[in-house]
């Protein structure tokens, strides 16, 4: 970094070599999450595997304490009342932190409360513009539920061009596949059961006869990757894929 005003006559064209992390620096942002990470750590928290910014610390009794934190945004959640409130206390003592209460607003998403429970909508998001029908590549879709509750979805185009429709859902197919592991790290981390084998629900027949089907056709040489990497899963137990028809 350059010299601060006021030392340029003494330092001439010399530089300075920081000590530590400043703000604005590309190098910031991790300084502040390791911190962060090590003093969280400290309290006796675990650092999640397949989420870093996810930290979790369970009691005998089976209640748990967690906490998720985005850039300088922490959110604190869990039934263990006892468990937070002394990591509040002592997040207070050791850095800058201002409590805003119950969690209302994260990342795009409205968290309301009422009566009935806790319903989360994401109201304020914008819808982005379809894709060009010009390259006429597929667009996959899938969303994930966990007890019963939205908890991830994803739209994207596909990198390459899908020569049936069977073809655009089996790729998408071991997208979603790669979206329920991580999701049964996560629930892990939580300490939390996660019933086996993982359900993959698919509106397209021929796309589960080819991820069924132990012999490969030429049709379906193109897509070997993938193939190999959905009968892996389904041979091991871990996913099953029933049908599930459009209209539901």
């Amino acid at each position: 970094m350059s010299p601060p005003p006021g030392f340029e006559a003494q330092f001439g064209q010399q530089v300075c070599k920081l000590q530590k992390s400043l703000y604005g620096l590309k190098q910031s942002p991790r300084a502040w999450f390791d911190r962060f990470t090590t003093f969280v750590k400290s309290q006796g928290y675990s650092q999640g595997h397949s989420d870093h910014t996810l930290f979790t610390k369970a009691s005998k009794t089976g209640k748990i304490a967690i906490l998720i934190v985005y850039v300088d945004d922490i959110v604190l959640t869990g039934d263990d009342q006892t468990k937070i409130s002394q990591l509040k206390q002592r997040m207070g003592d050791e850095f800058e932190i201002k409590d805003l209460g119950n969690l209302k607003y994260f990342l795009g998403m409205e968290v309301a409360r009422s009566k009935e429970g806790i319903s989360v909508s994401q109201r304020k998001y914008t819808l982005l513009g379809r894709g060009s029908v010009i390259d006429r590549k597929s667009t996959s879709g899938y969303c994930t539920f966990v007890w019963g509750n939205l908890v991830t979805w994803r739209s994207k185009k596909q990198s390459v061009v899908a020569r049936s429709s069977a073809e655009a859902e089996y790729r998408a197919m071991s997208l979603r596949i790669c979206e329920e592991i991580w999701l049964q790290k996560v629930l892990s981390d939580l300490h939390q059961e996660c019933e086996t084998p993982l359900k993959l629900f698919c509106d397209n027949k021929a796309a589960i006869s080819i991820a069924n089907n132990p012999v490969q056709h030429d049709r379906t040489k193109h897509v070997e990757i993938d193939r190999h990497f959905i009968k892996e899963r389904l041979d091991s137990g871990s996913i099953c894929i029933p049908y599930i028809p459009s209209s539901q």
